[in-house]
């Protein structure tokens, strides 16, 4: 079997180091061996044209290697497709689609961009009722969901898979923008985003509300989390996790750049419709959290990319715990990569 893997734990816990977890087999450069969480090592391999490397924690090139290094996983599509290219996930190329019309692929930059050869103005890609800080040419929107009245992708159409028997109902509330999702113990899954590079600079922003029910709830709520469960059921820990907890109104917010983790608990205060506009952001090694307009967090020293993650994007409840979903209301979700946040 050959797989790529990213860091992954076992169900028991979730903050060991990659040698709990992966073992190198002496001699052997392309296989190694994986912990089940009942405590089995199972073999696995890398495919034909990578090996395993534990400084990594995942299938690569080998070291010095030309491949070895800036932008290593991408490469352009061989069909000559120039809006099209390639990123190395689990062991094979995955074709991709540059995100935003008329962008193509530029391996130099390792990214999507304005062909400057073509003599094109470069312009700004719209968006559907939705309102952002100003921005550049370079911004790339991963995900743009208005949630007034369907769920829908505006930014890179990607399916979002959901239970058939899922709770999500589409109203107006008041403080909403244009309608907003009333979505009740129904998690959402973004497969798009599995090996999704989000880069040194990214953010997130959305809109949140807790259903009056589960105001007084003292367990936390995930919001938005990139982990998930392997085939072998080791638990996949997110580089991105943002979670809410209603009694004390508390946010708790995960990211792991290549160089850094962190982990903090911040308390933010309503709107006076019982609203939370986040806004979470990395850009120049600072990670911050904005809610409503107050900054929460400011945390320097985030060096590097967010740690690739294989798993989907979950929104609205976690890959891991069916008891830790959200249950409220969301509204104005984007994510939007390689440009910096200017409030």
């Amino acid at each position: 079997m050959t797989c790529r893997p990213t860091p992954s734990v076992k169900a028991a816990r979730i903050d060991e180091s990659c040698s709990d977890v992966y073992k190198t087999i002496p001699g052997e450069v392309r296989k190694f061996q994986e912990q089940t969480p009942d405590g089995q090592w199972v073999l696995k391999e890398c495919s034909k044209e990578v090996v395993w490397r534990q400084d990594l924690c995942q299938c690569d090139y080998p070291v010095g290697t030309i491949a070895d290094g800036f932008c290593s996983s991408y490469r352009p599509n061989p069909s000559g497709n120039r809006a099209e290219y390639q990123q190395f996930v689990s062991g094979d190329w995955k074709n991709e689609t540059c995100a935003v019309f008329d962008l193509l692929w530029n391996q130099d930059e390792c990214r999507c961009d304005w062909d400057n050869n073509a003599g094109k103005v470069l312009r700004r890609p719209k968006l559907k009722q939705v309102s952002i800080p100003s921005i550049n040419a370079e911004c790339l929107y991963l995900l743009n969901m208005t949630m007034d009245h369907e769920l829908k992708d505006y930014g890179s159409s990607f399916w979002i898979n959901r239970k058939w028997n899922s709770q999500i109902e589409f109203d107006k509330v008041k403080g909403d923008i244009n309608g907003c999702a009333l979505v009740r113990n129904s998690p959402m899954k973004i497969e798009g985003f599995s090996g999704n590079d989000l880069t040194t600079t990214v953010r997130v922003i959305f809109r949140m509300k807790v259903h009056s029910e589960r105001e007084r709830d003292g367990s936390y709520m995930v919001l938005i989390s990139n982990g998930c469960k392997s085939w072998s059921g080791a638990l996949r820990k997110p580089s991105l996790e943002l979670s809410f907890k209603p009694v004390n109104t508390t946010f708790r917010i995960q990211l792991r750049t290549t160089a850094k983790s962190v982990e903090k608990s911040v308390q933010a205060k309503p709107d006076k419709d019982g609203w939370y506009s986040v806004v979470v952001y990395l850009q120049e090694q600072i990670l911050t959290l904005l809610v409503n307009g107050q900054k929460l967090l400011s945390t320097n020293g985030m060096r590097g990319p967010v740690i690739k993650s294989s798993c989907p994007l979950t929104l609205a409840g976690s890959p891991l715990y069916s008891d830790a979903n959200f249950d409220g209301y969301l509204d104005e979700i984007l994510i939007i990569k390689q440009c910096k946040y200017q409030p």
